[in-house]
């Protein structure tokens, strides 16, 4: 179930970047750059519970 929600937010997080680097037209834009940094972090999360889940060790 964790998954399922990590991957909800990753996408809609993915999504929300995408659209605001359109309207700003610009990577380095603080709104792009604090989105991509909280995908990093949901993304870092999804990695480490995939990894948990391989090895059964928890992290």
């Amino acid at each position: 179930m964790e998954e399922v929600i990590l991957h909800s937010k990753i996408e809609h997080l993915r999504a929300d970047m995408e659209r605001t680097y359109k309207e700003k037209g610009n990577f380095v834009d603080s709104r792009v750059v604090a989105l991509s940094q909280k995908l990093d972090t949901y993304i870092l999360q999804s990695q480490l519970l995939l990894k948990q889940k391989k090895t059964g060790v928890c992290l």
